[in-house]
């Protein structure tokens, strides 16, 4: 009988030898261009290191490629980026406030190649702006300690007979009552009468009134009221307190218009109009306390 053994082993080195052949040709395929890249990315004017910048590497599509992640330099601004696989690519880098760079790479198979990146700052384009102001109004808005009501606001805070600007004022931080029946201002630790208050510049001695229950300033005729709790300019020197500066009402309604106001114990009137060319306003007051 034939023997068929010896014939069936003796193939077994032929096909070990094939299949080592593939494999060594395979991997030489795989690996055969495998290049690296070691460079540093720095600032062109200075010439200091960029740290965080990114790179990438582009296909001749421009394209990045899927096998190849980006990259970072590091706090020295230097990278290495080991098997890049393809000899068409290119290498972009870009960094925050800096203009984007790009290269193309001409690599050989095996090759290492050192890079010197460098980047310049971007310039960034804005557009014209115009910033306008009045004077007066910033001066104000950066007085310390300054606080302005108007007649309005003045209105809004209850009262114990009538509107009063004066107790209105007992309300803010830093200002303080004597009691419940005075209308003094105590202003960061300082009397009465360490406080200077005005009325349209004219200086307003005791401005107290029937123990505090009536106002000496009648609210329908007041504009506004400034008050200066400490650092108060110049003009306003010769007390240690603050300053109370009280403004009266400007009016410029065409027509005759007024207001009444009636409590238990007192009333008031108050009237504005137009004369001709000049404006006219009055105001009334009385108090049913005898």
């Amino acid at each position: 009988m034939p023997r068929s053994r010896p014939i069936e082993a003796s193939r077994r080195p032929a096909r070990a030898l094939v299949i080592w052949v593939l494999l060594c040709f395979l991997g030489l395929g795989g690996d055969s261009f495998a290049a690296s890249l070691d460079g540093r990315v720095s600032d062109a004017e200075s010439g200091e290191p960029l740290a965080g910048a990114s790179l990438r590497i582009l296909g001749a599509d421009g394209d990045r490629l899927p096998e190849l992640s980006i990259l970072t330099s590091g706090v020295d601004g230097r990278f290495r980026w080991p098997d890049i696989p393809r000899e068409n690519c290119r290498l972009a880098w870009s960094a925050v406030g800096y203009e984007p760079r790009e290269m193309v790479l001409d690599l050989m198979a095996g090759d290492l190649v050192g890079l010197e990146l460098e980047m310049s700052r971007a310039v960034l384009g804005v557009e014209v702006v115009v910033v306008t102001g009045e004077a007066a109004g910033i001066e104000k808005d950066i007085q310390t300690g300054y606080v302005n009501l108007d007649r309005q606001t003045l209105s809004e805070v209850p009262g114990i007979i009538e509107d009063d600007p004066l107790r209105a004022l007992q309300i803010l931080p830093g200002v303080q009552s004597a009691s419940d029946v005075s209308s003094g201002l105590y202003i960061r630790g300082g009397g009465p009468d360490q406080t200077l208050v005005l009325m349209e510049g004219v200086t307003v001695y005791n401005p107290t009134h029937a123990f505090g229950f009536f106002s000496t300033f009648n609210n329908d005729a007041v504009e506004d009221v400034s008050l200066y709790k400490g650092a108060y300019p110049a003009p306003y020197g010769g007390r240690l307190g603050g300053v109370l500066d009280v403004e009266m009402k400007d009016s410029t309604t065409p027509d005759i218009s007024g207001k009444v106001g009636l409590s238990l114990i007192s009333g008031r009137l108050f009237l504005e109009g137009r004369a001709g060319p000049d404006q006219w306003w009055g105001g009334a007051r009385r108090s049913f306390l005898e």
